[in-house]
């Protein structure tokens, strides 16, 4: 019995579900080490639990660690949706209840987590106005318990844990997103590579069907009539009848040889007619993306490319264009353009995005990187891009504005 073939989207999908489980495990421990010495007070001294205030922490400590398996946290490393909003509000409430109920300095780490969900579920404005929030609401019940220094320099210090937490989270989330919607781009393109393969072999099939119908269908009718009619007859129109059925016999094995070479001819790439469409293509590489919005542009005279090796080079190209504005230029918009340019073909992709970071100026030797003269951190994927077009005589070029976007040039020599 085969074996069922391996899902690529399911090693992303549970490397994101055991993240999730991670980060929960991770904020329930630091809450019972925050909460540890006073835990252990009341173990020895348990008559405190009579207090009200002592059984109101207990009870607000269990909702806070109890939330991070709440049924509206799931969506970890996703935008804040509505399920979420509730529970985040009820986690920071929760751990303001916990530090103005008992004020000690060590309780403020339970801001830290709440700031850390924050980073993780909005956008880092919203998420620094919630830490600042959290922050000022504590400030006054720090200040009147430790006194003005004391209190303002552990409000500064856990207000800094809080920042570093919301953007480390907040970086961690946005990588999750980016794989997300990355292997979702993948399963796009799978399912219409197959689709499109699918549809092409059938129009293949029903051509071939209707060459050889056209071709074999008159010559096999005429060619039965006439051994019909030799069958019946004798002497010379017997003979006249095998002649002419001789006769259609060659032509059609002439015919089908005719309908076979051509075939052949259109496959190999000889027939315009087989060329790929890059403009469907290039379009169907855009689909399932959201951000960045793709705007492509195909020269009239270049809709179709002959050559097959060439095409895919192009194609591959944009494809890695694409991936790199998905990934690291938080651009809102992506334009793609193939032309004519300097005797060959081109395809320039250029975004709005952040650019690429500079790590200093080019080594001796080392080949152009950009027309600002700055030297960035080439990938796997451009590297790829730019040994697949050398090896056809092409050659790629890239320009980082910081701040402004990111163009990349990928260029071929007519055939």
């Amino acid at each position: 019995m085969a074996e069922p073939l391996p899902n690529p989207d399911a090693a992303p999908a549970a490397g994101a579900a055991a993240a999730e489980r991670r980060l929960r495990w991770v904020g329930v421990l630091t809450a019972m080490a925050a909460a540890a010495p006073f835990l252990l007070d009341l173990v020895e001294d348990p008559a405190t639990l009579a207090e009200p205030r002592n059984a109101l922490w207990l009870a607000a400590f269990a909702a806070f660690v109890g939330l991070f398996w709440w049924p509206g946290a799931e969506s970890v490393g996703a935008e804040c949706s509505k399920p979420q909003l509730p529970v985040l509000g009820l986690h920071a409430l929760l751990a303001l209840a916990l530090i103005w109920l008992v004020p000690a300095p060590l309780f403020a780490i339970f801001l830290v987590i709440v700031a850390a969900g924050l980073g993780d579920a909005l956008r880092p404005s919203a998420a620094v106005a919630g830490v600042v929030a959290l922050t000022l609401a504590v400030a006054p019940i720090f200040v009147s318990t430790h006194g003005w220094r004391d209190g303002l320099v552990a409000l500064s210090a856990f207000l800094g844990f809080q920042l570093f937490a919301v953007y480390a989270l907040h970086t961690a989330g946005s990588e999750r997103r980016a794989r997300r919607a990355l292997a979702g781009v993948n399963r796009e393109l799978r399912e219409t590579r197959a689709r499109l393969a699918e549809t092409s072999r059938a129009a293949e099939r029903l051509r071939i069907a209707r060459d050889l119908h056209d071709v074999m269908g008159h010559h096999l009718t005429a060619l039965s009539l006439n051994l019909e009619a030799a069958r019946h007859a004798g002497g010379e129109a017997a003979d006249r009848h095998v002649e002419t059925a001789h006769g259609l016999a060659r032509r059609l094995l002439a015919d089908v040889r005719q309908v076979v070479g051509r075939l052949r001819r259109e496959e190999g790439g000889a027939d315009g007619a087989g060329g790929i469409d890059l403009a469907d293509a290039l379009a169907a590489l855009g689909v399932g993306i959201d951000r960045p919005r793709l705007h492509v542009e195909v020269a009239p005279d270049l809709r179709r490319v002959d050559d097959p090796e060439r095409a895919a080079a192009l194609v591959r190209s944009a494809q890695e264009m694409i991936t790199n504005a998905v990934r690291h230029s938080g651009a809102d918009n992506l334009w793609i353009a193939l032309e004519r340019r300097d005797g060959g073909i081109a395809v320039v992709g250029r975004d709005d995005g952040q650019g690429a970071p500079v790590k200093g100026e080019p080594e001796k030797g080392e080949p152009e990187k950009g027309d600002l003269g700055q030297s960035i951190e080439m990938g796997n994927g451009l590297r790829g891009m730019g040994e697949r077009l050398e090896r056809l005589g092409g050659r790629m070029a890239v320009s980082n504005r910081p701040g402004e976007g990111f163009e990349v040039r990928a260029w071929l020599p007519e055939a």
